[in-house]
Parts: structure tokens; sequence; C-alpha cells
């Protein structure tokens, strides 16, 4: 999590070099926190807007090579209100350009080598409006996106444990929003009873609140579930409640788990756009690993390269290709392994348990929910009796009966 004092920024610029010796500045500044970001250079309203609810950066540090369209984006930004602060950027100090960015209400100028102390100056100065401005109504930074390579790798069943893991840890609010509206497996898994669903959501998305909220989501113990609704192929949702819909989510809970179909539909992408983590989902086996490839192409193809991990469900201890040959093969990490457990994602279907499964897997949805929000409380563990301690329990007990 980054601390509260901490200031994220974020640098729009196509020219490679002066990223590199501003990041290198930047690496230096203790309390700073620098988002990678992988879209247009001088976003629209509508990019413009992702980049502020996905990342929430307070100080945007913006090329000048293309004055006009600089602007647009420091307008762009004036009429959503946002209380980031623009930093201009340019290759060489431009007494015109410094004129026009001072008429659009910018005050701050780097240009290269980007002198220690003249960027940590310009960063302590608009810390110091940041901190003056209405705090921003909290937003989670956690909306974790699980894709399916194919169809049956286990997207569902591993977003959903790693869900109710998180939930069970103590002040943690957790959401699940069920987008796979082919399938909607989570219903049956949860068994839940008949309710409202992502559909119904979408809706109100731009003008929700509490009491609509609680009557749309349903309560599976502490996780609160958006379900996806009976299965249709040809359910069109409209794209443009998506952001609205997760940003309502984003302000109400400190993890938002999605669980996506495999094909890929437009609310689908949106979603992904507005995921700060993303999880492809795969199995060791060939053709599994062979969709995996496939789609971290296509994911990177769409900017979103730098939020993808791979999850590799359904490991065995004995298999003919370990996580570093897969990874070899992927040409990609593998964040993550979940073993193979049948017999226990079964029994905590059939028993209907609205807990994280148990065991040996469980520690392991456990291990994972740590790794994505390390930060959040843990569950308190129940306290080993010594052999005495059990010992005088077992002779109070029988002094009670007589």
């Amino acid at each position: 999590m980054t601390a509260k004092n901490t200031l994220r920024g974020v640098i729009l610029t196509a020219d490679d070099a002066l990223q590199t010796q501003l990041e290198s500045a930047l690496s230096q500044v203790k309390a700073f926190e620098l988002v990678r970001y992988n879209g247009p250079v001088y976003p629209d309203q509508a990019d413009l807007e992702t980049l502020l609810e996905v990342h929430s950066p307070s100080i945007i540090l913006l090329d000048v090579s293309d004055v006009s369209r600089a602007v647009a984006v420091v307008q762009r930004l004036h009429r959503l209100k946002a209380a980031a602060q623009v930093v201009v950027i340019s290759r060489r100090y431009d007494a015109e350009v410094m004129l026009t960015a001072m008429r659009a209400g910018i005050r701050e100028y780097l240009t290269p080598p980007f002198p220690l102390e003249e960027v940590r100056e310009a960063l302590s100065r608009l810390n110091r409006l940041v901190s003056g401005m209405p705090e921003r109504e909290n937003a989670s930074q956690h909306v974790f996106s699980f894709l399916p390579a194919k169809p049956g790798v286990g997207a569902s069943t591993i977003c959903l444990n790693t869900a109710r893991s998180m939930a069970s840890r103590p002040g943690t609010r957790t959401a699940l929003l069920d987008f796979d509206f082919y399938c909607g497996s989570l219903d049956f898994a949860l068994q839940l009873p008949a309710g409202h669903s992502v559909s119904d959501a979408m809706d109100y998305a731009e003008s929700m609140n509490d009491v609509l909220w609680k009557r749309l989501v349903t309560e599976a113990g502490n996780l609160h579930v958006l379900r996806s609704g009976r299965p249709a192929h040809d359910r069109l949702l409209p794209v443009a409640k998506v952001m609205p819909l997760l940003r309502y989510a984003r302000r109400h809970y400190d993890a938002v788990f999605v669980d996506l179909a495999g094909g890929l539909d437009p609310c689908s992408f949106e979603v992904l756009e507005q995921s700060n983590r993303i999880f492809l989902v795969g199995t060791p086996e060939v053709a599994s690993l062979h969709m995996v490839r496939r789609m971290l192409g296509m994911l990177e193809e769409m900017g979103l390269g730098g939020r993808v991990s791979v999850l590799i469900n359904r490991m065995e201890e004995r298999t003919s290709m370990g996580q570093s040959q897969i990874e070899e093969l992927l040409d990609h990490d593998v964040l993550y392994s979940i073993p193979n457990d049948y017999a226990a994602v079964q029994r905590s279907v059939t028993e209907a348990d609205k807990a994280p499964v148990g065991g040996a897997l469980g520690k392991r949805y456990e291990e994972l929910a740590r790794l994505l929000l390390p930060d959040a409380e843990l569950p308190p563990q129940p306290k080993k009796q010594s052999l005495w301690g059990s010992l005088n329990l077992f002779a109070s007990r029988a002094a009670a009966g007589g």
C-alpha cells in the first residue's frame, strides 16, 4: 500500500530518453511513488478519467513537445475538477512555452538533467498545494480482475477463494463482482438465493447510493457479491456504465475482485482498463499455456502488459513441466501457482461453506491474498492449548459434570 504522505506521480511522454532521466531523478526522492502508465501521452477525456480513477496520481509530469495538446489535457483536468497538479517537462527551457503553461495555471517547469534539488523543491511546493486541498474521497487502488486464458482453467475458483480469504481478514471490506455473464458459476459455488445482478446495478451505476447497493449485493459471510445473473450469451451491457459502477465499488471497499469470462466482450475490455492488477489464469497443459502466451501478447498490445500477472492453477507435485520451464515457455514470470486439490474444492461447494477452502489449498489462497494486499490485518489465529492447559480444562469440565 502507498503511505498516506507519499506523493503518487505519473510521467506522460513519448520521449524514452527524457523519461529515463526523469525517472532516475525521481527515484532519489523519498515519499514519492512513480506509477507505470502505458496509455496515450495526451489522453482524451475518457482516457484521463481512467488514469485518474485507476492510478489516482497527485502529480502529472506532462511533456510539452506538443504545447496545444498538453494545454488541452490541463483543461480536461480542470473540467474534471481533479486535484492532480501538473509539472511541465521539456528537453529545453522555452520562455514562450513557459508563458503558455503559466496561462493554463501551471507553475512548475523541469528540464534535463533534472537536478535533484530542483526536482525536490518543485515536488515540495506541489505537496503543500495538494495537502491544502480538500481530501479526495478514499478510493481503493485494489481492483483485481481474474481472466481465464481459456474456459475451464479455474479462474472463477481462484477469484472466489482469494476474495473469501481477503474478506476473512478483520476490517478488510471485500467485494466480488461477477462479470462472467456466460456461465455465472459463482452463484452455484456459493449456493446463493435468487437476487439482483450486475445487469441491475448497471441501471443505477451513475446514481448509486448505499441503500441501493445494499439491496443489490448478496452477502456470503463477510464477502459482498454482485452476481452475474442467469447465463445469457446475447446480453449486451452498456460499456459506459462500467466505470461509474467500479468507481462506486472503489470508494466503498478495500479490495474489489472481478471475475471475467474467457471470451472478451466490450464490458470485459473496459473492466480490464479500470483494473489495477490483472491475473491471467492458466493450467500446466500445453494447450492452456499456448493460450496464456497468446493472451499476454494481446494484453501487451492493449497497453495493459504492466498490470498483468500469471497464475498457474492445478499444479501437480509430480509434473513433466515445472514453474521455471513454464516461465521459459511463456517468456513471462509466473506470480503464483495453485496446487491441484479437486476434493477440497468440491467439499467447499457441496457444503455451501461461506468460509475459504480449508487445509493446504486454503493456505495457498491465504498466501495469495496476502501477496495482493500485504498490509491488511490477518485474522486472529486460534491459540494452541498446552498439555497442562488441556488437562486442566478436562479436569474442570469433569468437575462441573459431577
